[in-house]
């Protein structure tokens, strides 16, 4: 799905405080609409009046009450144009911050390339491309999100003895501790994850589907929290030990592996941290 870009001075732009916070709603409802149907920024004069009824009383006649001031406010600050048709209005300027139509889809274009060349290079040809990019195609290569801490200003006070406080404009070289976090519900690996876990580990999609599901499953039951579940996922995905044990059914003792055997290799995993 594509995504919007706005700028983080956006609130604080000097013609948005001007169209007031019923303006900003509609001028933001407006940016995803555009980007969730592709419509290079065009608003059709139908969905503005549906945008629009969320904030003022709607008449299926075609009049809005108490709706016409935000849209003229728009206007009157170049946010948006007016169709020169009247079908409509444009958001002003959104092809220069936000991909095209023609852009996106050729994205998704190349996201199928990748996956197809990706099975191709693994020796997999089995399973449709559809059933492929249900599981792992997404448009772009966006990481999972991660929450970041906002560091909390702590007051300076002056010790009893009177010495100064420390000089706040020094930085310290400290870095700020990542947020760790369970795996998310959607997790996927993206399909430029999947290429480089099958040329890294030598492994086939079909691997790599098998111990992605292993993995979530894993994760899911331990209450396993990590910082950078995409890094997780690809330790997940080297070949160890634990591999040898469940696929080969080997054990230390050469014998096939036992329920002590299993539960003896689980501590030692839960111990390394896998």
């Amino acid at each position: 799905m594509p995504w919007v870009k706005i700028d983080d001075k956006w609130s604080n732009h000097p013609k948005l405080v001007t169209v007031g916070p019923l303006g900003k709603a509609l001028y933001m409802d407006a940016l995803c609409y555009a980007s969730q149907y592709l419509t290079d920024g065009f608003i059709p004069s139908l969905v503005v009046s549906q945008l629009c009824h969320q904030f003022a009383e709607f008449e299926y006649s075609g009049s809005l009450k108490g709706v016409e001031e935000p849209v003229t406010w728009l206007c009157n600050q170049n946010l948006w144009d007016k169709d020169e048709e009247d079908r409509g209005y444009w958001i002003h300027d959104y092809l220069e911050f936000n991909p095209s139509r023609d852009q996106v889809e050729a994205e998704r274009e190349s996201a199928k390339e990748r996956m197809r060349r990706a099975r191709s290079q693994s020796g997999n040809t089995s399973g449709s491309s559809d059933n492929v990019r249900q599981k792992f195609a997404r448009t772009s290569p966006n990481p999972v999100p991660v929450p970041v801490p906002v560091p909390v200003p702590v007051p300076l006070v002056p010790t009893e003895q009177g010495d100064t406080p420390p000089n706040p404009s020094k930085k310290s070289s400290r870095q700020p501790r990542r947020v760790q976090m369970q795996i998310p519900a959607d997790f996927e690996p993206t399909p430029v994850m999947v290429e480089g876990a099958c040329q890294k580990y030598g492994l086939t999609v079909a691997q790599v589907e098998s111990k992605t599901e292993r993995f979530r499953n894993w994760a899911t039951a331990k209450g396993q929290t990590y910082a950078d579940w995409n890094a997780g996922w690809l330790n997940f995905m080297e070949p160890k030990s634990w591999d040898s044990l469940v696929v080969k059914g080997s054990s230390p003792n050469g014998k096939a592996p036992s329920a002590l055997d299993f539960a003896e290799k689980a501590r030692e995993l839960e111990r390394q941290g896998l």
